[in-house]
C-alpha cells in the first residue's frame, strides 16, 4: 500500500497527520470491499492549481477544494488534488 504525499504550489498544513490520511484509507479499502490499496496519491495545490485541474480535466470553471481521480479495477488506485485555500477557508 502507498499513500504518497506531493505539494505543488502549496504545502500541506504543519498539523497534518499522515497516519490519520493512512487510517482514512484503510476505511476506504473495507468499505469499497477492494482487496488492498495500490496507491493513492494526495496532491496539495492553492486555488489556482486546482482550478486548472477542474478547468483542463472536468470542463468546469469553478474552485473546489477536493478533486478525485479514481484509476481503480481491482485495487485502489487514487489521485487527490486538495486546494489548501479552499479547505482552509471552508474550516
Amino acid at each position: 500500500m502507498q499513500i504518497n504525499f506531493f505539494q505543488e504550489d502549496a504545502k500541506f498544513p504543519s498539523g497534518l497527520r499522515k497516519r490519520s490520511f493512512r487510517s482514512i484509507a484503510q476505511l476506504i479499502v473495507k468499505n469499497e470491499s477492494k482487496k488492498e490499496i495500490d496507491y493513492i496519491n494526495f496532491i496539495a495545490g492553492s486555488d489556482d492549481y486546482v482550478l486548472g485541474i477542474n478547468q483542463n480535466y472536468l470542463q468546469h470553471d469553478f474552485y473546489t477544494d477536493v478533486i478525485t481521480f479514481d484509476y481503480s479495477e481491482e485495487a485502489i488506485a487514487s489521485d487527490v488534488y486538495l486546494s489548501i485555500d479552499r479547505i482552509q477557508e471552508n474550516a
